[in-house]
């Protein structure tokens, strides 16, 4: 991989909770990119307790090329890894997708994939909407991506015409502004793996991974992942599903496999990947005759 600092950097636009040095650290850091097939993937390690006066590995998809990349949903009723969701659709790259019910298996969130709905958000999600933050959907045509603002009515999602949707929470800015989150909800402020999808004002998307539960990776606060989403220039930004679901999936060239380091076998390596209900995948288009 090749350095590249061509990272994008907003300050002053928002109150801007973090120092300063946070900011020039995130910028600044030892960020290693590799542009492939119009793809770009980018990591860093930070060290010393360099951001947030914490060890953190973030990886990031940058998808800019829609002509020949498109956004595809995956899911599966079993419980499967976001890697055999992503070989089964020959996908180039993929995260994990939003929450599911850990022992029935299903979405506890609204999912639609090919215009067929197979998941309702849950009256337990929906308090969850009402009293803490404002969900988002990730709405994917062949061609655009949209991250909408969830309504509070029931099935919202159900009367849009996206053929595919995916429905997470916490909405983390929208319309280029910085949404209020819980000042005292766990979820929020401890510490976690994290997965996340972001939009540029120019179209680009960002899948977006941030490691934890290990010394070289803290995880993050979602304030913390708010304000990466924000300095990485996303004018709209969704949390996904994090914890031990959180898994970054590459096959192109000289990258093959989980890249990141999913945390659920308590180790710092590549095989602690769990099993999900969905996920987010990078897919080659068909080529127009």
């Amino acid at each position: 991989m090749k350095r590249h600092f061509s990272l994008i950097l907003f300050l002053g636009l928002a109150v801007n909770v973090f120092a300063q040095s946070d900011s020039l650290a995130f910028v600044h850091g030892p960020w290693l990119s590799e542009r492939v097939d119009g793809l770009v993937m980018r990591q860093c390690q930070f060290e010393q307790g360099s951001l947030f006066a914490s060890n953190q590995h973030i990886m990031v998809w940058e998808l800019s090329d829609t002509d020949d990349f498109a956004l595809q949903l995956a899911y599966r009723p079993e419980r499967t890894k976001t890697s055999d969701m992503a070989k089964e659709q020959h996908a180039v790259a993929a995260v994990n997708g939003s929450f599911f019910d850990m022992g029935r298996h299903f979405p506890v969130l609204f999912l639609r994939i090919d215009g067929e709905d197979l998941g309702q958000t849950t009256q337990d999600e929906a308090k969850l909407q009402s009293e803490n933050y404002q969900f988002g959907t990730l709405a994917v045509t062949l061609d655009s991506v949209y991250i909408l603002k969830t309504d509070t009515v029931p099935q919202w999602e159900a009367g849009l015409p996206y053929p595919n949707m995916m429905t997470a929470r916490p909405l983390l800015i929208f319309e280029g502004e910085m949404l209020p989150l819980q000042e005292d909800l766990g979820f929020v402020n401890d510490r976690h793996n994290r997965t996340a999808v972001g939009i540029r004002a120019d179209g680009t998307v960002l899948l977006i991974v941030v490691d934890g539960r290990a010394p070289k990776a803290a995880g993050m606060s979602l304030k913390e992942l708010q304000q990466v989403m924000w300095w990485l220039g996303c004018r709209d930004a969704l949390n996904l599903d994090g914890g031990g679901s959180t898994t970054f999936y590459a096959d192109l060239r000289g990258n093959h496999g989980v890249l990141n380091y999913p945390s659920d076998n308590g180790r710092f390596d590549h095989e602690g990947e769990r099993t999900v209900s969905n996920a987010v995948l990078v897919v080659r288009k068909a080529k127009k005759r």
